[in-house]
């Protein structure tokens, strides 16, 4: 790929002639191929996972990682129920579950094209208690409403991070694909209020660095919900987004941690008695 996306991509980030350089160094290093080998869970000594199920650890990049600490570090061991709104292909609820390890996992995907890839991970990287649905937003969240400890919204949005990739990632600078990206993405943050318990937790994360999409997403869903309330993960302070007065996460490809993302963990406020 010619190194022209790389340079719109430094003017839509307005970067700096020293973080543009540092921005391509990243590119010609590969840093997306970088990823975290998930082993697979272990029960009383013996793996979780059959020896001719193939491959046993599951490949996750860097940036996926990233986005998902944030209920690492801000969420009970001890939920009861998680609910990954746009699951596929199974990164993240893989990762969750070692952590989460006697939570219930109700993975969605609503593109009918990518259940059968996010039924396969989650078989051969098994070891959470998984179900797998097929369900639009509202749907889902008329069926699930007030169920789930934990809502995981890792929702569409315009990819610009899959410059860093290598990948030609058309029209994702566009304001038509942003603004397409963003309605469904508060579709997705909207489902996700009905669905969470009082207590319990938003995940939202994206793989682009758009504003609107971002910071301006976590805003709307704050004055939307009065309920919600944004959650400070002091773990993540040097990646605090300067863009909002929230606690939010971005993530450069010059800061190490692959090619880039978004991520901030909500809170439904407890009812009162």
């Amino acid at each position: 790929m010619s190194r022209e996306p790389i340079a719109r991509l430094a003017t839509k980030l307005k970067l700096d002639e020293a973080e543009s350089s540092k921005l391509q160094e990243c590119f010609d290093s590969a840093i997306y191929a970088h990823k975290v080998l998930i082993d697979p869970p272990v029960l009383n000594g013996q793996s979780q996972v059959e020896p001719s199920d193939g491959n046993q650890k599951y490949g996750l990049d860097l940036s996926s990682v990233f986005e998902v600490l944030p209920a690492y570090y801000g969420v009970p061991n001890n939920i009861q129920s998680v609910i990954d709104l746009c699951s596929a292909p199974g990164g993240k609820s893989i990762l969750l579950s070692r952590k989460f390890e006697s939570a219930k996992f109700f993975c969605n995907e609503y593109a009918r094209a990518r259940v059968a890839r996010l039924r396969h991970n989650l078989a051969v990287h098994h070891g959470g208690n998984f179900e797998v649905t097929h369900l639009d937003m509202r749907t889902l969240a008329s069926r699930y409403s007030d169920s789930a400890d934990l809502v995981v919204v890792d929702p569409p949005c315009s990819g610009q991070t899959l410059v860093m990739k290598g990948k030609e990632s058309k029209g994702c600078f566009s304001k038509y694909n942003i603004d397409r990206s963003v309605k469904i993405q508060r579709l997705c943050v909207s489902s996700a209020a009905e669905c969470v318990v009082s207590g319990g937790f938003i995940l939202y994360s994206t793989c682009t660095f758009s504003v609107e999409e971002n910071e301006k997403v976590i805003e709307w869903a704050l004055k939307k919900f009065p309920d919600l309330e944004s959650v400070e993960v002091v773990q993540l302070g040097d990646f605090q987004s300067s863009l909002t007065a929230a606690f939010a996460y971005r993530l450069y490809p010059w800061q190490g941690w692959g090619v880039g993302g978004f991520t901030a963990l909500l809170r439904r406020k407890p009812r009162r008695a």
